[in-house]
C-alpha cells in the first residue's frame, strides 16, 4: 500500500469540493467525517475523472 502524507492544505482542498467537511484531522490523523464519506468521495472522484 502506498503511503500518502496529508497536509492541512490537502484536507482543506478536498473539503472545499463538498458542502460539508468530508475529512477531519484528529490527533494529527486524517479521518473520515461521516459513514457515507467514502461513497461521497468516490462519487466526486468519478465526477472529476480520477476514477473510471
Amino acid at each position: 500500500m502506498e503511503e500518502f502524507n496529508w497536509t492541512v492544505e490537502n484536507v482543506n482542498y478536498i473539503n472545499s469540493l463538498f458542502n460539508e467537511p468530508l475529512l477531519v484531522i484528529v490527533d494529527g490523523k486524517v479521518m473520515l467525517a461521516s459513514e457515507d464519506a467514502v461513497n461521497r468521495l468516490r462519487e466526486k472522484a468519478i465526477e472529476k475523472g480520477y476514477v473510471v
